[in-house]
């Protein structure tokens, strides 16, 4: 067998491995074949913020609006001091009532913001979970922006679980929901002299142009080792640094960008990963490498664990469900559900979104 051959399986067993046991988060792998809920849900869930019981995040997170009736206060804050209690404890407890939860986004954040600085890590960690999940279905602009400053607030919490849990959850949101002091605080984290993947990315996805010379320092110093589940430098802030200035128009660095994901040697760590942050990197360069995963007839064999039978444009289709603002195409809760409709819905959209970006230049040259 190749060298390079080998390295494609071992990738693969990591990736694979790392999606099929990692929890419910914003990175979460799609679904396998004839799941009815998202991986990592199971009978019995104990906690929003390892186990997870919703959807994966639309467009930016904006989660889609639950129907039911509304919760009043008292039946929410009973049923979050309960809840929150016995996870204080270490007691295992459904969340049925987190529907209820996120039915009432506003009267939910409300309540849980007397738990946010509470003694217990893992009430921390539950409480900006739920909060962040409530308020990523809301539409109130103003809920969503406090709620981000709270999760940014937490990012220097004692506890790495908690920090690991809101970092996760600000990719709930879109840009507008960081409020200017809330970037100023990710300047300050950002600022460190070593800051980690996470931090960096979520600067990234703040867009902000203020963070610009801060992210270019970091996309041209020499990258760390990256987490160990075999995505290696793409889990770097180098990294990082490099999407969000894509994102900020830097041609340079999208280009860049398109051609390491475009040479990375294992078709699962390119396909079921980076296709995501080709479409995080949001530029006509990134855009234009996903067409041509849109366009392409490849899929998996029956025998990869993590993504079976699944085709190489469906991933295509989830990553810019996932991260592109104004996308036709509503982000599945599996994979699977991508169909060629929705292939073809999403290749006249970026024919037109291409067709739009060269009249611009030709007006602006003219």
């Amino acid at each position: 067998m190749s060298r390079a051959r080998q390295y494609g399986l071992i990738i693969a067993l990591l990736v694979c491995g790392a999606v099929s046991l990692a929890p419910w988060s914003a990175d979460e792998e799609r679904g396998g074949e004839g799941d009815e809920v998202p991986r990592g849900r199971a009978a019995g869930v104990t906690s929003m913020a390892t186990d997870g019981a919703l959807p994966g995040p639309s467009s930016y997170g904006r989660q889609r609006p639950l129907d039911g009736r509304p919760a009043s206060l008292e039946s929410i804050r009973d049923q979050a001091t309960r809840y929150l209690f016995a996870i204080r404890d270490g007691r295992t407890v459904e969340v049925t009532w987190v529907q209820a939860v996120l039915r009432n986004p506003a009267t939910a954040v409300a309540v849980l913001g007397d738990f946010v600085d509470d003694d217990s890590a893992r009430v921390r960690r539950e409480t900006l979970a739920l909060s962040a999940h409530a308020a990523a279905r809301s539409t109130d602009s103003k809920l969503r922006q406090g709620v981000v400053a709270t999760l940014v607030g937490a990012l220097d919490d004692p506890e790495s679980m908690v920090r690991q849990t809101v970092e996760r959850d600000l990719l709930l949101f879109s840009p507008e929901d960081f409020s200017e002091s809330a970037v100023d605080q990710i300047a300050v984290l950002a600022a460190a002299e070593k800051p980690g993947f996470a931090i960096v990315r979520v600067a990234g996805l703040a867009t902000k142009p203020r963070l610009r010379p801060r992210l270019e320092t970091i996309a041209a110093a020499e990258p760390g080792s990256g987490r160990g589940d075999g995505l290696g430098y793409f889990r770097t802030a180098q990294w990082a640094a490099k999407l969000g200035l894509s994102r900020l128009g830097d041609s340079e660095q999208a280009l860049g960008i398109a051609e390491r994901v475009a040479s990375e040697p294992s078709d699962v760590v390119r396909v079921t990963m980076l296709l995501e942050d080709l479409a995080f990197a949001q530029h006509d360069v990134t855009l234009a490498s996903l067409r041509g995963y849109l366009e392409s007839d490849a899929s998996f064999p029956a025998s990869l664990d993590c993504a079976p039978r699944t085709r190489w444009a469906q991933h295509a289709l989830d990553a810019l469900a996932r991260w592109t603002p104004g996308f036709p195409v509503e982000r599945r809760r599996s994979v699977r559900e991508y169909d060629d409709q929705m292939v073809d819905t999403a290749l006249e959209w970026i024919s037109e979104e291409q067709n739009r970006e060269r009249r611009s230049k030709d007006s602006s040259n003219a």
